[in-house]
């Protein structure tokens, strides 16, 4: 997967509208996931990230797991935590959400990436405030609130009219 620069301004608030929300590499298009006939709604940019780990040898693998019907997503650095979903225990889940490297630690020019949990699905900001009404589920890792060279942005996508 691949680190992409977040982008600290987000056009709406998570707790405004239900998920589930979707990250991916495009402005243009929702998560590949969700069905064809949904309406997807763009919330904005949220971080940059690479798709390899060459950038930075201290890059890691971040798992992105879907569930196959709910469309909720799960990203983690934590192999246990993907493995639990992947390995038979929760057979709605598949390896499948975007692939993006990010550190598993702090640094210059990093920002925290959350994860929220509302009950169904999960849902990622840069900002704790965003996820006001949820669960705080965990820090994610690191990543960038802006474009460094060979960075990707990455979109945080909700369904929905």
């Amino acid at each position: 997967m691949h680190l992409q620069t977040l982008s600290i301004l987000a056009l709406f608030s998570a707790t405004a509208f239900a998920g589930p929300w979707g990250i991916t590499g495009s402005a243009k298009r929702g998560p590949f996931w969700w069905p064809d006939n949904e309406p997807k709604l763009l919330d904005g940019g949220l971080f940059h990230a690479f798709r390899t780990d060459k950038a930075d040898p201290n890059l890691v693998y971040l798992w992105g797991m879907v569930n196959q019907k709910t469309y909720d997503e799960v990203y983690t650095l934590d192999k246990a935590e993907k493995d639990l979903l992947d390995g038979g225990r929760a057979s709605d889940w598949v390896d499948g959400a975007e692939s993006i490297y990010i550190w598993p630690t702090g640094g210059w020019g990093r920002v925290p990436l959350h994860r929220f949990f509302d009950g169904k699905y999960h849902f990622y900001t840069l900002g704790l405030d965003e996820g006001k009404g949820m669960k705080y589920d965990r820090l994610v890792g690191y990543v960038l609130p802006g474009p460094v060279k060979g960075s990707t942005e990455f979109y945080r996508w909700r369904r929905g009219k």
